[in-house]
């Protein structure tokens, strides 16, 4: 927010307009400060607000960790889904080798498993490179937020220092005019010090209001991660099809093995006992 513009200071009720800055102060002046306990309400909501940024900070911050363990937890399921996936795809690549060698290396049925289980290996190949980009991506992401909301804070427990040492110089400087004067000051003599305290004030409403906007974003943000850990579970689900899709094709493979086998020792058998006849 650009602090080249017009500086002004809410009224006392609601329904009161904006009024410029000299014009505060001399209506300040002019009620003697009588009414230092509104003002003391004013800086007061300034803390109040530094406090509700800094709370709903800290609500970002245990979000941004929520979804990163979630993110972490869909990592770890990801890679032993790879690792079993893997396994069933060398043990069909080996049966299939094997069954190459007895059938013959031409045989139609050997060349269409050999090449089905070459496409899933290049799929999840590609796959794993495609998550391997997103989580290098997502990673580089949490190191930003995490930077944002350091900063957030800092400028938060600034903001509210900063309040605390205003209201602290404006109740000594009334104590100290109520101690020494017991009359109205005149209304064309505006005190330098409390202009100065007022535009410093100013200053911390508008970095207030540029916190607000940082909160906005990591807010947004926050909403992009969760998208993120929605596609990660997406693509945690399709491997997981194309993993049982492998171990019941090799399943089915090892049961026709066996069958043909057992024919195979069967008909060793009616031979053996033709020869011996």
């Amino acid at each position: 927010m650009s602090e080249e513009k017009r500086l002004t200071v809410r009224g006392s009720s609601p329904d009161e307009p904006p009024a410029s800055l000299p014009a505060r102060v001399r209506e300040i002046v002019s009620r003697n400060l009588s009414d230092s306990g509104e003002t003391h309400q004013t800086f007061a909501g300034g803390m109040s607000s530094g406090l509700s940024l800094q709370d709903e900070n800290r609500v970002l911050q245990a979000e941004l960790s929520r979804v990163e363990d979630l993110l972490a937890h869909s990592r770890a399921e990801r890679d032993e889904l790879a690792i079993k996936y893997s396994a069933i795809s060398e043990r069909l690549e080996q049966a299939l080798r094997l069954d190459a060698g007895e059938e013959g290396l031409d045989s139609p049925e050997s060349r269409s498993l050999a090449q089905q289980n070459v496409d899933l290996r290049r799929r999840l190949d590609e796959e794993q490179a495609a998550y391997k980009r997103k989580l290098t991506a997502y990673q580089e992401g949490q190191q930003r937020q995490a930077q944002l909301v350091q900063k957030l804070q800092a400028k938060v427990l600034q903001y509210k220092k900063k309040c605390a040492d205003l209201e602290q110089t404006l109740l000594e400087r009334s104590t100290a005019q109520c101690d020494s004067n017991g009359h109205r000051r005149d209304e064309d003599e505006p005190s330098s010090e409390l202009e100065s305290a007022l535009i410093r004030l100013e200053e911390e409403q508008q970095r207030s209001s540029g916190l607000s906007a940082v909160n906005a974003m990591l807010r947004e943000q926050l909403e992009q991660a969760g998208l993120a850990n929605e596609a990660l579970s997406q693509d945690i689900r399709r491997l997981t099809a194309d993993w049982t899709k492998a171990r019941e094709e090799l399943e089915q493979r090892e049961s026709d093995w066996r069958r043909e086998e057992e024919v195979g020792v069967a008909v060793r058998i009616t031979e053996t006992r033709m020869k011996s006849v």
